[in-house]
């Protein structure tokens, strides 16, 4: 057990969520973001309760692994909208810098003033709330320690390379996926408009990002412990690119496409749900969950399930940005409750509830003052471009 607590705290660095919502919503794919919020805040209460060193699910594979897989979800879904509205761009014939000047700035209303106001007010406000002290375990270094040498990293979109190293910036740790989702779109729209972006390309490059991870992984020792790795296995371009592969078979009507139907999604979420129960603690690659998401997404894209469209789950999924930048806030706020009125002393059970709810009101408030306004004004970009 004490092997797999220095394990995890080394490895314990990658949970939230971050998907974008780049078109017309669709109900279903809005109750999936929700269903993926919640997993990541599940896991992560029992992160932050490991990191303080208090008793704790965490070094249980199911748990360990449960928001990761949920931030696979996500990533798999930002890669299908993202590509879809590209792939939409593209066919609009519209001049490529008109193009790139467009996508480029909707992800900037989308993406920078929450993701900015989350890492200033971790570096230079929550630190000195006594209700939300954050206590960083033996192996992890915290940033507010060495910020004049990290915070170039989130200044400039980049957390995941202070993760790599082991460091964590506590309640912006989570920002790593957005870093990650960024360097691909940095990237994306260049194959896009100046490659045929063709589907054996996507399917190669996963293949050959996979073959990296666990070639080092494999033939070299103590490979976990080195940052190169930790960054590679941060950076899941492949997860990514199954969503842009799923969106490149609706974008073309393809055959797979056409015949994804009820049957297709309950085997993908069978082997889902098997992979999930029988995983190890030591897993570094999520692409077969990613594909199990894909064929998701297709088949809730086009058909409507009325199990998912509710108003709750589609509250939570239209809020889950804001909840996977503040949720951090939340957990930490409760356990320091728990740790200085020990006879309220709240079991897993009541600390899931409780975040849960929590964080879904931080993270209302959150969208209301500061993700809604940008989004107003991404809107307002979209009805002029339309017009255009």
């Amino acid at each position: 057990m004490n092997n797999e607590k220095k394990k995890a705290s080394r490895k314990a660095l990658a949970l939230p969520i971050t998907a974008s919502i780049e078109q017309p919503r669709n109900l279903n794919l809005d109750s999936f973001r929700g269903l993926m919020a919640l997993s990541v805040i599940i896991s992560h209460v029992e992160y932050i309760r490991f990191f303080f060193n208090m008793p704790s699910h965490f070094v249980e594979p199911l748990f360990f692994h449960l928001g990761r897989i949920g931030v696979t979800g996500f990533f798999v879904l930002s890669g299908f909208l993202i590509t879809n509205n590209l792939l939409k761009l593209k066919k609009e014939e519209r001049p490529v810098a008109a193009a790139f000047k467009l996508f480029y700035l909707k992800r900037a209303l989308r993406i920078l003033p929450p993701y900015y106001l989350i890492i200033l007010l971790s570096m230079f406000v929550l630190p000195y709330i006594s209700c939300l002290h954050y206590q960083v375990p033996p192996g992890i270094t915290d940033a507010r320690a060495v910020l004049p040498e990290v915070a170039v990293f989130y200044y400039a979109l980049l957390p995941q390379i202070a993760i790599a190293k082991f460091i964590v910036l506590p309640f912006a740790e989570p920002t790593w996926s957005i870093g990650v989702e960024e360097m691909f779109y940095l990237l994306v729209p260049l194959f896009v408009f100046f490659t045929g972006f063709r589907k054996r390309w996507i399917i190669v490059l996963s293949i050959l990002l996979v073959l990296l991870k666990v070639y080092i992984w494999v033939y070299i020792p103590g490979a976990e412990r080195l940052p190169f790795f930790s960054f590679l296995i941060l950076s899941r371009f492949e997860c990514i690119m199954v969503g842009c592969l799923m969106s490149c078979l609706v974008a073309g009507d393809h055959k797979i496409f056409r015949h994804i139907n009820a049957v297709y999604c309950a085997v993908a979420c069978l082997l889902l749900i098997i992979c999930v129960i029988t995983i190890h603690f030591d897993l570094y690659i999520y692409l077969h969950f990613a594909v199990f998401f894909g064929v998701i997404i297709l088949y809730l894209y086009k058909h409507p399930v009325r199990f998912l469209n509710n108003k709750v789950m589609v509250f939570i999924g239209k809020i889950s940005f804001s909840i996977y930048l503040v949720h951090e806030i939340a957990v930490v706020f409760l356990l320091n409750i728990e740790t200085i009125s020990p006879n309220n002393e709240f079991s897993s059970l009541t600390l899931y509830v409780l975040a849960i709810a929590l964080s879904i009101l931080l993270g209302w408030i959150f969208y209301k003052i500061v993700e809604e306004p940008f989004l107003k004004l991404k809107a307002r970009l979209d009805q002029k471009h339309a017009l255009q």
